[in-house]
Order: C-alpha cells, then structure tokens, then sequence
C-alpha cells in the first residue's frame, strides 16, 4: 500500500497527517493493523455478548432466518468477522464456528496469501484487495510468505 492511502486511512482513526507524513511506511502499516483489529476486537466483543444471550449460533441463525410473517429469509447474517494477520512463513489451519455455511476471506494489506479449502480443488492465491468465498463450514487453511492483513468473515 503506499505512503498516501496508509496516511488517508490512518487520520479516519484521529492520527494527525503532520506526524504521519515522517513515519516509514513499515510503522504505518502496523499503526493500520492495530487499529484495524482493535474495531474487529470491539465487533468480535458484540458478537460474544449476542452469543452468550443465546442458546447456540444456529438459533441465532435460524432466528435471524424468518421473518414477521413466518416466512424464511435467504439472506446470509454475518456471525463473526476478525482480522489475522500470519508471522513469516506460516501456515494456519481454521475450524469454523458450528452454524457456519459460508466464510469470506479477504486479503486487506501487506503481501499476498494462499487458502487451501477441504474440497481438494488445490491452493487458491490472493493477492491484497482479494478475496474468495467458501460454501462451507469446514476447516481452511491459510499460508503466506510475507505479512499480509486479512479478513475473515463467517455467515450462517
């Protein structure tokens, strides 16, 4: 990402673009990273409280599924999303939450990624800005070279 975008970006979260414009861009990115998973952090928090009300994600689901008239709704509702962001050379496998029938995984900033679904169709590469989608609940794995930020979406 260049200098302006990270300094855009950065002063939506209160920086001052005075201060911004003497850091490397090294320092920048990781300002970013912070700040992007102190939101997912609070949005991961809301989520919790919703769950810990309820019985299970699959009651939220299906609650979230019908409508005033009892009708079923096929709209897909988002039930966690965070941001990861892997060391150098690591490979991470994810398991889903139960209730899970779809994942997002984008890849923001900071180097490109490859997720392996369990459908044995082979890596799938990602660069920054984007992304895929799995039909499925099943565990995924992630690997990457580099540093790349990256958003993961469950929706049920």
């Amino acid at each position: 990402m260049i200098k302006q975008e990270l300094i855009s970006k950065l002063t939506q979260y209160g920086y001052e673009m005075s201060k911004l414009k003497r850091m490397p861009n090294t320092k920048l990115e990781e300002m970013l990273s912070d700040c992007i998973n102190k939101e997912t952090d609070t949005q991961v928090g809301e989520y919790d409280k919703g769950v810990r009300e309820s019985d299970s994600v699959g009651e939220i689901c299906n609650s979230a599924a019908e409508s005033n008239e009892g009708e079923i709704q096929y709209e897909m509702i988002e039930i966690c999303q965070f941001t990861y962001q892997p060391r150098l050379n690591e490979q991470k496998t994810f398991t889903p939450m139960n209730g899970t029938k779809r994942v997002v995984i984008d890849v923001r900033y900071g180097g490109s990624a490859q997720v392996e679904f369990n459908d044995n169709a082979g890596p799938i590469p990602l660069m920054p800005g984007e992304s895929t989608l799995y039909d499925s609940g099943d565990p995924f794995k992630i690997s990457s070279s580099s540093r790349p930020v990256i958003s993961i979406t469950y929706l049920c």
